[in-house]
């Protein structure tokens, strides 16, 4: 049985990993892992991907000289219950849901619940959003994170 999807939004906090299909992420249709980094007033939230590829995204992060703090390493816990270690690339890796494109991703993929990221975990996010020089101030203001 699904739950309606105003129950399972009203769920969604900020740490919370989810796994889904992204439509927003080009050139894959696999599901991928989630944190919710911000639910502003209007119902958008604000999500960061996951992944597992190490080198190329320290690759990526070198050559385009960015801050080190914008990739955050989280390792596999019983907390979280991610499969594998984790970066969360701060630079390009988040994206902005409204609600209504989170309730079709729900409808027509599923939205599941893993666990979530521990507060130091979360605060070196957003340090590495706000360091990040490709993160927009504006998208960092609306959801409350910037510093």
């Amino acid at each position: 049985m699904n739950l309606d999807f105003e129950q399972i939004f009203k769920l969604l906090q900020k740490r919370t990993i989810i796994l889904f299909q992204n439509p927003k992420l080009k050139y894959t249709n696999k599901r991928h892992f989630h944190i919710i980094a911000g639910i502003n007033k209007q119902k958008q939230t604000l999500m960061l991907v996951t992944t597992s590829q190490e080198e190329k995204v320290i690759k990526r992060i070198e050559k385009l000289k960015l801050p080190t703090t914008s990739l955050v390493f989280i390792k596999p816990d019983a907390r979280n219950n991610l499969t594998k270690n984790s970066f969360v690339d701060c630079n390009n890796g988040y994206f902005e849901f409204s609600y209504d494109e989170l309730k079709k991703i729900y409808y027509e993929n599923e939205i599941k619940f893993i666990g979530e990221i521990s507060e130091q975990h979360f605060e070196q996010i957003i340090i590495g959003l706000n360091d990040s020089p490709l993160v927009e101030p504006i998208i960092l203001k609306k959801f409350d994170l910037l510093k």
